[in-house]
């Protein structure tokens, strides 16, 4: 690595990159810094939240995509430039980087839009952990195939590929399957939602705490938790005493004396 020579002194090509990578990483994290600033207090301003969760999940992969930048910036320069193989490799890096940004991005994007609305939105509040266990499943996967895509390795073979790895997957994991299916019918059916007391087949009853992806807790009167597989909600039957209102009819025997 040759020698830079700058104001008649001679400074290594390494220390020059350094300086010119932390000049660069340290002016954009400065300008991102102030234009949050600014854009934050514009954003609570607005009545809607959608700004306020664009920017929080943006926050991450920005300073991502700023340090990945700057590192492909100092290729440019003569004293340090590569070429061939190497500056190859580095562009392949950015495009991973980039794509690791992007499925960092909607996958914060997913979780603060459910945290952000799980107390107003019904659905959300008691499904929420299904539905981002549901969107990262699917972010994750569209992710992993474009990084595949980006490092030159056909995905069309391996998607191919996939259907008779699917199969013995899900053979395998058929118990954690009916249950990440069953949460789902749960989701979309709504027999049962988080606060309403209800009565299990087997026995157990008491307020439902929480419904994820694979089991739900119930809270019964002692307060203790029993966790249910989703499967056994939707095979088996409940009483939900929530449905379809609170109030209900209760049958008390009276009895009269003869005399």
């Amino acid at each position: 690595m040759q020698n830079v020579n700058i104001f008649g002194f001679q400074i290594k090509a390494w220390v020059c990159a350094l300086v010119v990578f932390l000049i660069w990483v340290i002016f954009w994290l400065l300008i991102k810094k102030l234009v949050y600033w600014r854009m934050k207090r514009f954003a609570k301003a607005t009545t809607t939240k959608i700004d306020d969760i664009i920017l929080h999940s943006l926050e991450v992969p920005l300073n991502l995509l700023i340090v990945a930048s700057g590192a492909l910036l100092v290729q440019r320069f003569s004293f340090f430039a590569v070429e061939g193989d190497m500056l190859q490799y580095l562009i392949t890096v950015f495009k991973i980087t980039i794509i690791i940004a992007m499925v960092m991005f909607f996958d914060n994007l997913a979780k603060n839009s459910i945290n952000t609305y799980s107390g107003i939105v019904e659905t959300l509040k008691s499904y929420g952990s299904v539905a981002h266990g549901f969107f990262r499943v699917i972010i994750f996967g569209l992710g992993f195939l474009m990084l595949l895509s980006s490092c030159g390795i056909a995905i069309t073979p391996l998607i191919a590929s996939l259907g008779i790895g699917s199969l013995a997957i899900a053979l395998s994991l058929q118990p954690s399957l009916e249950n990440l299916f069953a949460g789902i019918q749960i989701l979309f059916d709504k027999p049962i939602q988080v606060g309403q007391f209800i009565k299990l087949d087997s026995g157990e009853q008491g307020y439902v705490a929480k419904v994820g992806w694979r089991s739900t807790w119930i809270r019964m009167l002692p307060n203790n938790v029993v966790v249910i597989p989703n499967m056994q909600i939707v095979s088996n039957k409940l009483v939900n005493y929530y449905y379809p209102e609170q109030e209900m009819a209760v049958l008390v025997q009276v009895g009269v004396h003869y005399d």
